[in-house]
């Protein structure tokens, strides 16, 4: 299992590291602190990751047009997004723009969470071998007029 966690607050990422590393030992996580790091960039897909755990970034914001915005984002994995408090307009409002679960902070249900997990990975496989042969993923592939199969460009950096 590999995971990709946007989460600010250090206590938060050692609380759902221990949840995940009860059924998988081995668990690898990615940590993005998103104040301290920014956002994710554009071109980033998370396609190397099982999921990606998104909370929001302050009790200012919250989060969900940070959820939209990863969720629109073609090829991109599963989105599960972490309320701080069960709030269910929140949660609502976070299905609509995309999570593929909702998690409440103040009480996590550890299996709901490793249950939704092991699917979130499940369907991101399968999506990923689907947007592997669409015409995106082809394009994105492509060196001027060279294609090389392991190898997504990301953006260009110049031309000539």
């Amino acid at each position: 299992m590999r995971l990709l966690l946007v989460e600010e607050d250090p206590k938060v990422r050692s609380l759902l590291r221990h949840h995940l590393s009860c059924r998988w030992p081995e668990v690898q996580i990615s940590a993005h602190p998103p104040l301290q790091r920014g956002p994710l960039p554009a071109e980033f897909l998370a396609q190397g990751y099982d999921a990606v755990v998104l909370s929001p970034p302050s009790e200012e914001d919250d989060g969900i047009a940070a959820l939209h915005e990863l969720c629109t984002r073609p090829g991109f994995a599963p989105v599960i997004f972490v309320m701080p408090h069960d709030v269910p307009a929140l949660r609502e409002r976070a299905m609509d723009a995309g999570a593929y679960g909702v998690v409440v902070r103040s009480r996590i249900d550890h299996d709901g969470l490793l249950k939704m997990l092991e699917a979130a990975g499940r369907d991101h496989r399968r999506a990923l071998a689907d947007w592997r042969i669409s015409p995106e993923a082809i394009e994105s592939r492509r060196f001027g007029e060279a294609r090389i199969p392991e190898y997504r460009r990301a953006r260009v950096l110049a031309r000539g």
